[in-house]
């Protein structure tokens, strides 16, 4: 198990708003949703990623559950390190570890450091792109999280799909895709986000404000320099599918 213990040093980010048929892509929003898989998995290179699936408690909804994936330790050639180190030399949390950390204080009340060492060895069904479906696989599962209702703020981002070129680098195309991300987690019951409660509020704002701020946004990811084509995929499935 990778070391996921933040030094003292490192300076964690904080909460902020910033500037037909069933879809596997949802809106930019905020869902109450339920936790249906997390698992912990590492690369080839050794960086270690918490893999999350969630589905819409809006029994209406038109949407497959939510897939996301969140690095929370860099790879084995940069010390498989939860931090980054910016350029002034200050220790911040990988973005990735940020996130599954909200998620796990959101769901269990306690850090991932505290909720990763209570997973367990089982069998799941897991996609294999060798056999391109789903096949039973072994996969370190945080149980204690399985099951549980969570509220997330989702934002719908639209970026450039990508392809090797010929020294066998992938670089980007002109052809875009949409995809989703996880940006925050709040409790459920209370509605409080993490920050808040770490803050101490007692009455949920930040959700709110957030969805009302963005709901039905998309997040424009594109190479500027790549003039865009409209894809072909009529499914918009994710990255994750």
């Amino acid at each position: 198990m990778p070391n996921l213990t933040l030094d003292a040093d490192v300076i964690e980010d904080k909460e902020t708003l910033g500037g037909g048929g069933n879809s596997r892509i949802w809106e930019s929003g905020v869902y109450n949703t339920i936790i249906e898989m997390v698992t912990v998995e590492e690369s080839s290179g050794g960086a270690t990623a918490v893999n999350i699936t969630v589905k819409n408690t809006n029994k209406d909804s038109k949407v497959f559950p939510l897939r996301d994936t969140f690095w929370i330790t860099s790879g084995k050639a940069k010390g498989q390190n939860p931090y980054y180190v910016d350029k002034a030399v200050k220790k911040h949390p990988l973005p990735g570890y940020t996130s599954a950390n909200r998620l796990c204080i959101a769901v269990t009340g306690k850090p991932l450091t505290e909720v990763v060492p209570n997973g367990e060895k089982k069998t799941i069904n897991a996609w294999s792109y060798e056999a391109k479906k789903e096949v039973p696989t072994e996969r370190f599962v945080l149980t204690e999280m399985i099951g549980k209702p969570v509220k997330i703020a989702v934002q719908l981002m639209e970026r450039n799909k990508q392809k090797k070129n010929a020294n066998g680098v992938y670089e980007d195309t002109a052809e875009t895709f949409e995809s989703n991300e996880v940006r925050y987690f709040a409790n459920a019951e209370t509605g409080l986000s993490v920050g808040e409660m770490a803050d101490g509020v007692t009455e949920a704002a930040f959700m709110s404000d957030w969805h009302n701020k963005f709901a039905g946004t998309t997040i424009d990811r594109t190479n500027k320099k790549l003039k865009a084509t409209t894809t072909t995929d009529t499914t918009k499935a994710s990255v994750f599918s």
